[in-house]
């Protein structure tokens, strides 16, 4: 009987931590919404750097990082932490690519180690 309370208990914190994380990422999903304009790319800062992106509320973002020329795309959020960017391709086809972000009040980090990727934004605007 104890150890079916101590495993009921258990099961009482996993349900309450999956809440939380759905509940944080619904927030992100709210908060990414808007201009980010890159402040560090790489070890690259302040005037080195060039570019922004703008997530909109219906999962499509507007980004002028790669060779300073627009580019439309997708995005959509796989899990707490890792959102998935999809864009044309320089030459043809598409490109999906997985990111570990972090989103802390004006500040949007977005990393993918496969592809020596590490940016940081800072909010323009809200986008609201």
């Amino acid at each position: 009987m104890t150890t079916f309370r101590a495993a009921g208990v258990g099961g009482v914190f996993l349900c309450i931590a999956a809440w939380l994380a759905s509940a944080a990422f619904a927030q992100d999903q709210q908060n990414i919404v808007g201009r980010w304009d890159v402040i560090r790319a790489g070890k690259r800062v302040g005037n080195e750097v060039a570019g922004y992106m703008r997530f909109e509320g219906n999962g499509t973002f507007t980004s002028t990082l790669a060779f300073l020329a627009t580019t439309d795309g997708k995005y959509r959020f796989v899990s707490n932490r890792v959102i998935e960017l999809d864009f044309p391709g320089v030459i043809f086809g598409r490109n999906k690519s997985e990111f570990v972000y972090e989103l802390r009040g004006e500040t949007l980090k977005l990393s993918n180690t496969q592809l020596s990727i590490d940016l940081e934004f800072k909010r323009l605007d809200s986008g609201k």
